[in-house]
């Protein structure tokens, strides 16, 4: 396989990082708040915030960063705020 080859194979995948991360970095600096506090948590070694508390506090830079996250059912009642934080849901209780 040519290296031309090799390099439009892998067009997709950075297209893809690339959006995720300009869409992060455009949150982040529009919430110039969430952004300081979920560094200063990032930085923490103890005492976190509890979860909960952060996503209240950091919602938007939080999807941002992390547009996909899996969770149980009890968790993501027990955790994510009582509104729209997400764009879709998927409960999978095949387990």
């Amino acid at each position: 396989m040519g290296t031309t080859t090799k390099h439009l194979q892998g067009n997709p995948a950075r297209v893809v990082t690339r959006c995720i991360a300009e869409h992060a970095v455009t949150a982040l600096s529009q919430n110039p708040g969430q952004d300081q506090l979920i560094r200063k948590e990032a930085g923490k070694k103890t005492r976190h915030l509890p979860l909960r508390n952060l996503i209240e506090q950091a919602p938007e830079a939080l999807a941002a960063v992390r547009p996909c996250w899996a969770m149980s059912p009890l968790d993501e009642a027990q955790i994510l705020p009582p509104r729209p934080l997400f764009d879709l849901v998927v409960f999978d209780e095949a387990s």
